[in-house]
């Protein structure tokens, strides 16, 4: 998270939400992928993409796209 004077929290949006779910700087790794995929599926415009294929692919020193 990113602080500002007198360690007022900067982030705000789903980072925030996230931040709070999580009740902390330090967490558990098994609760914030728990937390993520909560407010990722609350989301109804927001994908997540967990295989992605390369947008370009580079051939010798230029790049074209697919």
């Amino acid at each position: 998270m990113n602080y500002g004077p007198g360690r007022v929290i900067l982030n705000k949006g789903i980072f925030q939400e996230f931040f709070d779910k999580i009740e902390g700087d330090s967490f558990d790794v098994t609760t914030a992928a728990n937390v993520f995929h909560e407010l990722v599926n609350k989301e109804k415009k927001l994908d997540v993409i967990t295989s992605p294929r390369p947008f370009f692919r580079w051939l010798t020193t230029r790049c074209f796209p697919w």
